[in-house]
């Protein structure tokens, strides 16, 4: 069975998945804005957004940015561009295909059970529908209550 809709292509097992989220320094946040468009240097160099589930933003805070104040961008997945292609794997899978990426709009690539979610496609800050400080303080990351 396919995800809902005819926007979807792609894999079973991911409905509960819509809403991922983008940890990013204040810096990175300004040049989102300016842009219009989530893509920091990393995303860059690595051909996809990374973002993550809400399992993982813990994670990602503390392993990727230690010590660093933060925001949090909570992002819908429905408002990429369509037609969407879920591929679920590990994180210890390649990255998707060319032909595959190619198939689609946007290309959501879901890392179980790490909580990763790369997505090859347009992220654009339209997709986001709310952001809080993440503040760290002695070396722990402080969420927002709604995550």
């Amino acid at each position: 069975m396919e995800r809902n809709g005819s926007a979807f292509l792609g894999i079973t097992g991911l409905t509960s998945v819509q809403r991922v989220f983008k940890l990013a320094t204040a810096a990175e946040v300004q040049r989102f804005e300016e842009e219009k468009q989530v893509l920091s240097g990393l995303d860059e160099k690595d051909g996809f957004v990374h973002l993550s589930d809400a399992s993982a933003a813990r994670m990602v805070a503390e392993r990727f940015f230690p010590g660093q104040d933060l925001t949090v961008l909570e992002l819908d997945l429905e408002k990429l561009p369509q037609p969407i292609r879920w591929i679920q794997g590990t994180m210890t899978d390649p990255e998707p295909e060319r032909s595959l990426r190619q198939q689609a709009s946007s290309v959501v690539h879901y890392l179980k059970p790490d909580g990763c979610v790369h997505v090859y496609g347009t992220v654009s800050m339209e997709m986001v529908v709310q952001s809080a400080a993440v503040c760290c303080q002695d070396g722990k990351h402080s969420f927002p209550a709604w995550m």
